[in-house]
């Protein structure tokens, strides 16, 4: 544990989990709120891909974990895979 964080802190200058990524953070609920108003169903797989995109860390993964919690914290209303997949179709 301690090699890795070491690691990231080496590679990226930053303090690693500590350090709040202010421009994701900002723009990832924009994204969720202007698909939520055209009508369209936003996934957790969506919001994966879009974390990714919108973050300049470079070792942020945006976990399973990370996903819950941002959804839990922003209370976003997330579709179930199978659901986009059925309403698609």
């Amino acid at each position: 544990m301690r090699k890795s964080l070491l690691k990231r802190w080496l590679t990226s200058g930053t303090s690693c989990s500590s350090e709040k990524d202010n421009e994701m953070q900002k723009k990832l609920p924009e994204y969720y709120n202007d698909s939520f108003k055209k009508g369209n169903l936003v996934t957790r797989k969506q919001l994966k891909s879009k974390a990714l995109e919108f973050s300049n860390r470079g070792f942020f993964k945006a976990s399973n974990s990370w996903i819950r919690l941002f959804v839990k914290k922003n209370r976003l209303l997330v579709s179930n895979e199978r659901e986009y997949t059925r309403k698609m179709l």
